[in-house]
């Protein structure tokens, strides 16, 4: 059996390969373009992995810190920007922020 076969997924795509977006991708603004442009942060996220750790009373996680970089990645597709998410960045606990998106 070849590396492709058998477990029904595609082989991989080589990163020059065309990307092209489902109509319900394309109905909702949602474009492989736009979302490989806006996902160049999550490398920044990485960098914040050691202010999430939960351990207290040492490792207190600081959320807010992901968050930012979270809403900066989705904030295209926001309402405001004009596209299909509703995203609020909501804190119950200083520093302990959550994102709810609808």
């Amino acid at each position: 059996m070849g590396h492709a076969q058998g477990h029904g997924l595609a082989p991989p795509r080589s990163p020059a390969a065309p990307c092209h977006a489902t109509r319900s991708q394309q109905a909702r603004g949602l474009t492989p373009g736009r979302a490989t442009t806006a996902a160049a942060p999550p490398m920044q996220l990485v960098g914040e992995a050691k202010y999430l750790q939960n351990n207290p009373p040492e490792l207190v996680p600081m959320e807010d810190r992901a968050v930012r970089h979270i809403l900066d990645v989705l904030s295209p597709f926001s309402e405001d920007s004009g596209g299909p998410l509703r995203i609020q960045h909501v804190t119950f606990v200083e520093g302990r922020g959550n994102i709810i998106v609808t």
